[in-house]
C-alpha cells in the first residue's frame, strides 16, 4: 500500500513517528502480507533510538511475547540501528 511506502520512506529518513506508526501496523498486519512482529520490535527498537515516547515500552512489550524469536530481533535491530 502508498501509505506503507511513504512511511517507510519517512522512517529511512530517521522520522521517529513514522517508524513508530509502521511498528504498529506491523504488528497488527495492517499494510503487510501478516503480522509481522520481528519487523515490529525492530522498528519500535528504530523509534526508541530516535527519541519516540512510548516506542521502548512498546518495544518490550512486544519482546515479552517474542519467545525465541526475540534473539533474532535483537540482533536484527542492532544491526539496523548502528546510532544506538
Amino acid at each position: 500500500p502508498m501509505a506503507v511506502r511513504w512511511l517507510q520512506a519517512a522512517a529511512t529518513q530517521r522520522h521517529h513517528a513514522a517508524s513508530m506508526l509502521l511498528a504498529e501496523m506491523a504488528a497488527r498486519g495492517e499494510g503487510f502480507p501478516a503480522k509481522d512482529p520481528v519487523r515490529a520490535y525492530v522498528l519500535y527498537d528504530r523509534a526508541a533510538v530516535l527519541g519516540q515516547p512510548g516506542a521502548a515500552e512498546a518495544r518490550d512489550a512486544l519482546g515479552r511475547t517474542l519467545g525465541r524469536q526475540l534473539s533474532r530481533a535483537r540482533q536484527l535491530a542492532e544491526d539496523l540501528n548502528p546510532h544506538r
